[in-house]
């Protein structure tokens, strides 16, 4: 059996216009009306990104680092 990721995270029954960017969907205050998988970035399950800590630490280090540049 082959889940697409892709597919889930497109599904209109759980997420509005889904052809429109529109990163605050992916907030916590939104997460309450959708059911619990139905935004996997990093997998479920015994499956799911064994480095999923690390990104979490090391995205907004890295946003962050070109904003340090500028001023």
């Amino acid at each position: 059996m082959v889940i697409l990721i892709q597919a889930i995270q497109r599904h209109a029954d759980y997420w509005p216009d889904t052809d429109t960017f529109y990163p605050e969907r992916f907030r916590d205050n939104h997460a309450a009306t959708r059911p619990k998988l139905a935004h996997t970035p990093f997998g479920a399950g015994g499956h799911f990104c064994i480095g999923r800590e690390f990104a979490l630490i090391e995205a907004p280090l890295a946003i962050a680092r070109p904003r340090r540049r500028r001023a």
